[in-house]
């Protein structure tokens, strides 16, 4: 509770509180929940056209774990093979996440389908940012699929396209070269 100020809303106000305090007494609403992230890294061997496009998409993937956490929101680090650290290891902060990351490796998985449809039924976020490289565009539109449960869908595709910027099925994909060349694109993003 604080002292009323012009402008505030008289419903939120208490009239005996103040009959104490000798005014308007205010509740004030703090947010009762944070925004949560999805970050999926696709481990796919044939999504890349190499192993550098692998650490790309890996190290894009820890900037923007580290880059939420810093502004407060709860992250969850999935991978297409159904590998996880989030809710109660997301206790463990950073270094947690940036451990995983540095132990994963590529698979032979079939496809992102697991993953997929792990994050249909069970809705883990606001955000999703998947990061795959950019022979994986037939799962593009499988994770346009998602926009119904995902109000904001993040793609970055790491490879040897050249870097830029588009929006397709209501999702932003960023095709980049290198962690670099992603961020500086991911940087002029205004909004998505």
């Amino acid at each position: 509770w604080r002292g009323g100020w012009p402008g505030d809303g008289w419903r939120h106000g208490t009239w005996r509180a103040g009959g104490v305090v000798g005014g308007v007494m205010v509740g004030e609403h703090g947010e009762t929940s944070r925004r949560r992230m999805v970050v999926l890294l696709d481990k796919r061997q044939r999504s890349y056209p190499g192993p550098e496009a692998f650490e790309a998409a890996a190290d894009c993937a820890a900037s923007v774990v580290v880059a939420a956490l810093r502004a407060g929101l709860h992250v969850s680090l999935q991978a297409c093979d159904g590998a996880a650290i989030g809710g109660s290891e997301a206790s463990l902060g950073t270094q947690a996440f940036l451990d995983r990351l540095a132990e994963t490796q590529l698979t032979d998985s079939p496809s992102l389908g697991f993953a997929i449809d792990r994050l249909r039924v069970r809705r883990l976020g606001d955000t999703l940012v998947v990061f795959t490289g950019d022979d994986g565009d037939a799962d593009v539109a499988s994770v346009a699929s998602l926009r119904g449960m995902y109000p904001s869908i993040l793609v970055g595709l790491l490879g040897q396209r050249a870097t830029h910027t588009s929006s397709d099925a209501g999702m932003l994909v960023i095709s980049a070269t290198s962690a670099e060349n992603f961020a500086a694109a991911w940087a002029g993003v205004r909004s998505w």
